[in-house]
């Protein structure tokens, strides 16, 4: 029954497209190349090239692919080029991969078997590694306790990885990857997902390696100072009493590194308008004893 089952999967892996975002620069070759090999049991494979800074090598290496369909957006966007991906998709399954991130094997038959007979789950969210330093080190931990509290979860991990997921076209539209937030595509579209209501199931076997690199979209000043207004979109979605607890909780912490910052660049009369206003979050009292440190560097930088 199980190897009948499986077979099944690896079967239905074929009605599964996999969206891959890249800019085809041609530091990406290798990786983009590696993304693709990883995707052996897929015939549907949409690769959307976004921006000017594309390789025409990496270009060539892409035609050569028979399953894989190549879309072009003359702007460089992440958040547009998986919108377009989405949009291309005429397959029952989709799932998306960094241009520098790779499936284990077998993951989309995984994937697929785990869903088979879950009409009433709209996602599916999986385990993965993060490779880091030659390391392999997973990325989720207790990923079973997220579908009976998605919300508050994902508050305390993000458990919506990039290339960690596979959504039922019919129930995940386009429509969810419009107006995305900068920076945190993947949290924005897990909270607007819980919203909408949507039910998830959890597999927890990794499926997925993410290549920790220095220019990672993660490791950019941008990508902190996005989750300040993305915490402010999150409140304007009326969201239950404590998770608005949570988020205001999140933005009193914002704004205290915030402070902790503008102090160490000098700019102090922002870090002393940060803290100030960092005090009327809840747990405000906790960003007291940074008061001292505020005036020591005043009298600095008289």
């Amino acid at each position: 029954m199980a190897e009948t089952t499986q077979r099944a999967a690896r079967d239905m892996a074929g009605d599964v497209t996999v969206i891959i975002p890249t800019m085809a620069e041609k530091s990406r070759h290798d990786s983009l190349l590696r993304a693709i090999a990883s995707l052996s049991d897929v015939t549907h494979v949409v690769v959307v090239i976004n921006g000017n800074r594309r390789s025409p090598d990496v270009e060539n290496s892409l035609l050569k692919f028979d399953h894989v369909e190549l879309l072009s957006l003359e702007i460089a966007s992440l958040p547009l080029a998986i919108l377009a991906g989405r949009r291309a998709v005429k397959t029952t399954y989709f799932c998306f991969l960094d241009d520098d991130d790779e499936y284990l094997p077998g993951a989309i038959a995984a994937r697929v078997a785990a869903l088979a007979g879950r009409d009433d789950v709209d996602f599916l969210v999986t385990n993965g590694y993060r490779h880091l330093d030659g390391v392999d080190r997973l990325c989720l931990d207790n990923l079973d306790r997220v579908p009976a509290a998605p919300l508050a979860e994902l508050f305390r991990q993000n458990w919506l990885a990039s290339c960690g997921s596979l959504f039922r076209s019919e129930r995940i539209g386009a429509g969810f990857f419009e107006e995305p937030h900068p920076y945190a595509e993947w949290t924005w579209l897990a909270f607007k997902l819980c919203m909408a209501g949507k039910k998830m199931a959890t597999l927890d076997q990794p499926t997925f390696r993410i290549y920790d690199t220095p220019n990672s979209a993660s490791k950019l000043t941008a990508y902190s100072e996005a989750f300040h207004t993305l915490y402010r979109r999150m409140l304007e979605k009326k969201p239950p009493k404590f998770i608005i607890s949570i988020i205001r909780q999140r933005i009193g912490e914002d704004l205290h590194c915030r402070a902790d910052s503008l102090r160490q660049q000098g700019k102090m009369t922002a870090a002393w308008g940060a803290h100030l206003r960092s005090l009327l979050y809840p747990g405000g009292w906790r960003y007291l004893p940074f008061f001292r440190h505020l005036v020591f560097n005043s009298r600095n930088f008289k």
